[in-house]
């Protein structure tokens, strides 16, 4: 992670059709955020490249435990990402 990453925490609520709006994929830094679906409440969240570090406090390496993280919770998740330079900066 360089210098001008954003480590952010945010709690996250399974949408009425019991997911989460995200897409994941491997990558070289970890678990990356590959698709946000438009109109969900991980779009106002989540961009593209963000990688995901923990979830519900469980450090996570790979999609599958991002996966075995998401099925295991309820209906909120709490995910601590970072969003490497050069990606859309966040406004909450």
């Amino acid at each position: 992670m360089d210098r001008q990453s954003h480590i952010l925490s945010v709690g996250l609520k399974k949408a009425s059709n019991g997911e989460f709006g995200l897409q994941v994929m491997d990558g070289i830094r970890g678990p990356v955020i590959s698709f946000v679906s438009p109109g969900s409440a991980s779009a106002h969240i989540f961009r593209a490249g963000d990688v995901i570090m923990a979830v519900n406090d469980r450090q996570v390496t790979d999609m599958k435990t991002v996966q075995d993280s998401f099925e295991a919770a309820g209906n909120v998740v709490w995910i601590e990402f970072y969003r490497p330079a050069g990606i859309t900066q966040l406004n909450l």
